[in-house]
């Protein structure tokens, strides 16, 4: 069987650099007003960012349960929300 290394594939990695972070994981204003006008909530706008920089960033859809923790904070804290 294939492992991931020997794939086209980023890993996702368990700790992730601040510049990476910002390089990878921080919206645009254009996929910013794309996730606010498909979606109704807060929680599914969050999501939406989430599952559309994953993708960009690991070239498949990755499950928001596999996403580390400070990969969703950076996300997070990037929008001021009332839950």
């Amino acid at each position: 069987m294939i492992s991931l290394k020997d794939t086209t594939y980023p890993d996702i990695k368990k700790e992730l650099t601040n510049k990476e972070l910002f390089d990878c994981f921080t919206p645009t204003e254009s996929e910013i007003e794309f996730c606010k006008k498909e979606t109704r909530t807060n929680e599914s706008f969050l999501c939406m960012v989430f599952i559309l920089k994953s993708f960009q960033r690991y070239g498949y859809a990755v499950m928001l349960a596999d996403l580390e923790k400070n990969i969703i904070n950076y996300i997070f804290e990037k929008f001021e929300f009332n839950f």
